[in-house]
C-alpha cells in the first residue's frame, strides 16, 4: 500500500530562534524510511528493475517507467511556462529568466512524474544579490507543517548523512533548516536525546520559507508508481521469451534405434562422429531408426497476446498512451486523437492545477527580492 507521509508538529512547540535538534532528527529518521520508496522509483526510471536481482538466465529490462515519466513530464511542462498579467511584469519575468526558472521547471516536471512531489529552493548565490532557483531531490528534502486543519508550513529541511568511520561509525546529519526568517546549517548526531544548539541563524530576508513544495496529485503519487507490478510482469515475460528461444536453439538431439558410436572415437581425419555430423549436416541411420529434437512446446501466439495485454494495461492505467503505437499513425481524425489523449490530458490538468497554485509562492519570492 502506498502512503505519502505528511510531516507535522505542533506550532506552539516550534521556535525558529531555537530549533529542536532532537525533533528534527526524529523527522529525518522518518523521512529516511520514506526515502527508500522514493529511491526505488528513481531506480526504476534509471532501468534498475526488480528482475536484475532475480536468479534468471536472461534478464531483460523494458523501461516503461522512463517512457511514462518522460512522456508525461514533456507533455506537462515541455514548453516554458508563460506568464500573463494586465500589469507590467517584465521585472518578474526577467527575474525568472535570470534565476534559471525554465530549467528548474523542467527538472520539477520530471521529479513530479517520478517521485510524485518535488521541491524548489530560491536563494542568492554566495557573494551575489541575484536569486537562483534550484530543484531539490525529494529523497533528502521535506516540508514540515503545523498540526492544524490548515496545515501551514513551519519549516523545510534539506539534509544528507555524513559518516565518520574513524569514530565508531558515527553518523551526523548535516541539515539545512529553512524557516520563515532564518537559515540554519545544523550538525545533528544520530543519537537519541537532546542536543545543544551551537549553530547561529542566518537571516534570509524573504519573510517566508524559501522552499516551495509541489505535488503531482493529491496523494503525491508518481505517474508509473502504481504500474510497477505490471512493469515487472512485462520484464519477466520478455525474459522468459528469450530464454525459451535459447532453449529451443540448444535443444537435445535424441536418436532412437541407433548409436553414433564411441563418443571419443576419431576417424582418419581426427574427427569424432559428433563433429562429422555438425560439419557435414548429414547423419546416416538404419531404416528402423529415427532422430528428433527434444523441445518444450512454445506457444508464440499466446505469448504475444499476453505481451500486448500487459503493455496495454501499463499504458491504460498510467493514462500515458504509447506514442509509437500504430493507432497513432495514418489518417486518424481529430476527435479520435482527443479520445486517445484524454487520459493524459486529465492527469496533466491535475498536475497543472497543483503546480499553478503553488507557483504563486514562487513568484512572490522572486518579486520581493530580499533586502538587507
Amino acid at each position: 500500500m502506498i502512503t505519502t507521509y505528511i510531516y507535522t508538529m505542533p506550532r506552539e512547540s516550534w521556535d525558529e530562534l531555537s530549533p529542536d535538534k532532537e525533533a528534527i532528527r526524529t523527522l529525518i529518521v522518518k523521512h529516511r524510511r520514506e526515502a527508500t520508496r522514493l529511491r526505488k522509483l528513481m531506480k526504476y526510471y534509471e532501468g534498475q528493475h526488480k528482475i536484475l536481482s532475480e536468479d534468471r538466465k536472461t534478464k531483460l529490462v523494458c523501461n516503461h517507467a522512463k517512457d511514462i515519466a518522460d512522456t508525461a513530464s514533456s507533455y506537462f511542462i515541455g514548453n516554458s511556462v508563460s506568464y500573463k498579467s494586465k500589469d507590467d511584469i517584465a521585472t518578474l519575468t526577467d527575474a525568472f529568466e535570470q534565476a534559471g526558472a525554465d530549467e528548474t521547471d523542467g527538472d520539477n516536471g520530471l521529479d513530479l512524474s517520478v517521485y510524485g512531489r518535488t521541491y524548489e529552493y530560491i536563494y542568492p548565490e554566495e557573494g551575489e544579490t541575484d536569486l537562483t532557483i534550484k530543484s531539490l531531490s525529494p529523497e533528502n528534502t521535506f516540508m514540515v507543517y503545523d498540526d492544524t486543519i490548515e496545515q501551514k508550513e513551519l519549516f523545510a529541511v534539506y539534509y544528507y548523512a555524513m559518516k565518520d568511520d574513524s569514530d565508531k561509525k558515527r553518523t551526523i546529519f548535516v541539515a539545512t533548516v529553512l524557516t520563515e526568517h532564518y537559515k540554519y546549517v545544523l550538525n545533528i548526531d544520530d543519537i537519541t536525546g537532546p542536543q545543544a544548539l551551537m549553530e547561529d541563524p542566518v537571516p534570509h530576508y524573504f519573510e517566508e520559507i524559501p522552499v516551495v513544495e509541489y505535488l503531482n496529485n493529491k496523494l503525491a503519487i508518481g505517474d508509473f508508481e502504481l504500474q510497477i507490478p505490471l512493469i515487472d510482469a512485462y520484464n519477466a515475460l520478455m525474459s522468459d521469451r528469450i530464454t525459451d528461444k535459447e532453449q529451443f536453439i540448444d535443444s537435445i538431439l535424441a536418436i532412437y534405434g541407433a548409436m553414433l558410436g564411441d563418443a571419443d572415437a576419431k576417424d582418419e581425419n581426427g574427427k569424432t562422429a559428433k563433429e562429422r555430423i555438425k560439419e557435414n549436416k548429414l547423419m546416416e541411420l538404419p531404416a528402423d531408426a529415427r532422430a528428433e529434437y527434444l523441445t518444450r512446446t512454445f506457444d508464440e501466439a499466446g505469448v504475444e497476446v499476453l505481451k500486448k495485454a500487459i503493455e496495454q494495461d501499463i499504458h491504460k492505467f498510467s493514462h500515458i498512451p504509447c506514442m509509437t503505437d500504430e493507432s497513432f499513425g495514418g489518417n486518424i481524425s481529430g476527435v479520435a486523437m482527443e479520445f486517445k489523449l484524454l487520459g493524459m490530458e486529465n492527469i496533466t490538468k491535475i498536475k497543472t492545477r497543483y503546480y499553478k497554485r503553488v507557483k504563486e509562492a514562487d513568484s512572490s519570492l522572486l518579486w520581493l527580492a530580499p533586502k538587507e
